[in-house]
């Protein structure tokens, strides 16, 4: 639902925690990462690759990029500390 939904995004940016975009499963909807960058989320791309044939290019996580206007600011840097809301 999206109560549940803004609860998970609000705990999220509370605590600093990147979301993944998942190719493998196409998760989460558009929807939700337009909810949560709004509040300040940050993100990373994650293939779900279970094996070394199973690999791809984050394709879903390319074409939620474009659509949701992701910048590379809106994204986990591993090293770096996440944004404070």
């Amino acid at each position: 639902t999206e109560t549940r939904q803004r609860r998970l995004i609000e705990a999220a940016a509370k605590n600093r925690v990147a979301i993944e975009i998942n190719d493998r499963y196409r998760v989460p909807s558009e929807r939700f990462l337009r909810m949560a960058k709004e509040a300040g989320c940050q993100f990373a791309l994650g293939t779900g690759n279970s094996a070394a044939d199973d690999l791809k290019r984050c394709e879903y996580g390319l074409e939620m990029i474009e659509r949701c206007e992701l910048r590379w600011q809106d994204f986990f840097v591993p090293g770096q500390k996440l944004r404070a809301n």
